[in-house]
Parts: C-alpha cells; sequence; structure tokens
C-alpha cells in the first residue's frame, strides 16, 4: 500500500491496520475529495429495490444536503445519534415521532411529535427511518413512491440506501460500506484504513499541490491517467526519504501509465 509507510503506534486502529495489510493483498488508497463548498459533504450508498436482484452492488455517493430538507422519523437514542452528522452538513432537519427523548429535544432541530404521517414527505429529499421495523416499513413504502431514499436504521430490509463509515481529513473522505450486512466490521475497517493515512494537515497539502497542478493538466490535456502518477509523484517527493521503496513504487506506477 503506498501510504503504509506513514502508519503511527499513536494511531486507534493501528494494530488492526498492521494485521489487515500484513494478511491481505491490499492495493493504493483512493482518496475522494468532497466538493469545496461552506458544508462537507454526507456519504451514503444507494441501491435500489434488491428483492429481485441477488448480490446487488451498492453505487456509493457524496451528498450535498446543506439547505435540504431531511426528514428523520423516530426520537429515540439511535435517531439522536444520526443528528449530529446531518446538523454538520447544513441539513434541514424534520423529526416526527409520538416520543422525543431529551437527546433529540436538545439537538435544536424542528420537531413534530406525533406518529409518521405521508405528507411529511413532501419536499424531502432524504430520510432516515429510526423507529419500529413497521414503522420504518411504512416510511419506506411512502419514500419508494416519491423516489426518495431512505436510511432504515439497522433495518436492511426497508432500507435503499446505507451510511458507511466515513473517515474525514478535511476536503478529503474515504467511506466504507458493508452494504447492511455488518455495520461493526465497517467500524472496523475504518479504524484500521484510519490509521494508515496521514494528517489532515498533510492531506490538505496534497489537495492544495492538486488544486494548483489541476489548471495547468486541463490546460497541457494532460489525461487522468497520467494525473493520478504526477499526484503520486508529488506525494513521494515529500516522503521518498521515509518511505522504503519509494522508487520501485513510482516506477510501477509508470509501468502501469505505460
Amino acid at each position: 500500500m503506498l501510504l503504509s509507510p506513514l502508519l503511527s503506534d499513536g494511531r486507534r486502529g493501528y494494530r488492526f491496520a498492521r494485521e489487515l495489510t500484513s494478511t491481505v493483498e491490499t492495493k493504493s488508497v483512493l482518496l475522494k475529495p468532497a466538493s469545496r463548498m461552506p458544508a462537507r459533504g454526507f456519504c451514503c450508498f444507494w441501491e435500489q429495490d434488491r428483492s429481485h436482484v441477488e448480490n446487488e452492488m451498492l453505487f456509493p455517493v457524496f451528498l450535498k444536503l446543506a439547505g435540504r430538507a431531511v426528514l428523520v422519523v423516530g426520537a429515540g437514542p439511535v435517531a439522536a445519534s444520526k443528528l449530529e452528522g446531518l446538523i454538520a452538513v447544513g441539513a434541514d432537519v424534520t423529526v416526527v415521532a409520538p416520543d422525543v427523548c431529551e437527546a433529540v429535544r436538545a439537538a435544536g432541530v424542528r420537531v413534530h411529535q406525533r406518529p409518521f404521517e405521508p405528507r411529511d414527505l413532501d419536499g424531502v429529499w432524504y430520510v432516515v427511518a429510526a423507529a419500529t421495523p413497521a414503522v420504518n416499513a411504512a416510511v419506506a413504502q411512502e419514500a419508494s413512491a416519491r423516489r426518495v431514499f431512505v436510511n432504515a436504521v439497522d433495518d436492511p430490509a426497508n432500507a435503499t440506501a446505507y451510511l458507511g463509515g466515513v473517515i474525514r481529513r478535511g476536503d478529503a473522505a474515504v467511506a466504507i460500506s458493508t452494504a447492511g450486512r455488518a455495520p461493526a466490521l465497517a467500524g472496523l475497517l475504518r479504524e484500521g484504513i484510519d490509521a494508515l493515512l496521514p494528517d489532515a494537515t498533510t492531506i490538505d497539502g496534497w489537495l492544495r499541490e492538486g488544486d494548483s497542478l489541476r489548471d495547468v493538466w486541463r490546460s497541457t490535456g494532460v489525461s487522468m491517467a497520467d494525473r493520478r502518477v504526477r499526484m503520486a509523484e508529488v506525494i513521494a517527493g515529500r516522503y521518498c526519504g521515509r518511505m522504503p521503496g519509494c522508487a520501485h513504487r513510482i516506477a510501477a506506477l509508470e509501468g502501469d501509465r505505460a
């Protein structure tokens, strides 16, 4: 793995990452920069109705929810745990539930203390269903008719979107999903990859390099494949002094490009 020499014994998840990378063949980590916007992106993995397709792959996507209506159905501790991420990206959150816990009341979002009604979905871009399976199913049915995606918490049968385990370094984000099968494993994978990545300051420096080079690459017609190699050269140029086999790795990338 290109970044594996940057491991630090003090990082949470290091031991898992070390064991993971020593027992399985790994590839270079690809960082997906989120759009440079005031609010950070919100990561989901979309799927269609899975009832008629086996082993259907999910489509990973980063959402801009700033200023957009998001409905949370349910107001217990699980629902409360989902609010922080939605608020952080600037979503316009409304919570609907007959019983509301104090953590939800303290979150500063709009709350309607009553059962879910189909009209709650009017104008909504995204839904979190954190109620009983029966209520989640009703929400999913109504949302499907409106073509609105639903993250049904710990309820894969009623979900059309899954939240991934997310690692952030400023505007760079890596997300991991297990298609709703094993959230605990997604958490372990997140910790392992988190231990492999440098800090936000370092990655922000790489992003600044990319910002300065992007216009040059566009104006000179540098292909996307070549940009990847040149970006790797920029990164390696800063770390070759303490990255064993660095020259060999860059040579391998050059070989792939050829």
